[in-house]
């Protein structure tokens, strides 16, 4: 019945090598393909949530970008502000240092009139009180006559009279 023993070998090699494919890919099937799903499943989402984060982060690169650009327009903006009110103070200190030194000059100008009208009013005051005792003196020796009395006192009645007429 059997002719040639190296058909029947060679049959069950096939047998063998066909059971053990078929083993292998059973195996496969039940305990690698699954993990391997699994593990292409975790790398695919890896790979989104990385693309998401990427795509995310590029949105924050661009909103920065724009704040950066605000910011430096903002800058900007202060600083002119800063020159102009830099500006307006310099020269409001410069007219305030002018007034002031105007205001100085008044002061001593007011100071030295001051000084000189007290000077004036002392010199009146020593000229006055000479003056009027030299006068009272010179009054007292002149109407010491009685002669000259009357003749004073008529030429005083006499040019009020004409006065009133």
């Amino acid at each position: 019945m059997f002719t040639n023993e190296n058909i029947v070998a060679i049959l069950f090699r096939l047998i063998n090598f066909a059971a053990l494919i078929a083993a292998a890919m059973f195996l496969y099937k039940k305990y690698i393909k699954c993990d391997l799903l699994c593990m292409i499943a975790e790398q695919k989402a890896s790979h989104e949530h990385l693309y998401e984060q990427q795509l995310s982060f590029e949105q924050q690169q661009v909103a920065l970008d724009t704040l950066l650009k605000e910011e430096s327009i903002l800058c900007k903006n202060f600083r002119t502000k800063i020159d102009e009110w830099k500006k307006a103070i310099t020269l409001e200190q410069e007219i305030t240092q002018k007034i002031h030194a105007q205001e100085l000059i008044a002061g001593k100008q007011r100071a030295a009139t001051i000084a000189e009208n007290r000077e004036q009013e002392k010199v009146r005051a020593i000229v006055t009180q000479q003056v009027t005792a030299n006068l009272q003196k010179t009054l007292m020796l002149h109407f010491k006559d009685a002669q000259k009395n009357a003749d004073y006192l008529k030429a005083i009645t006499h040019f009020m009279d004409e006065r009133a007429s």
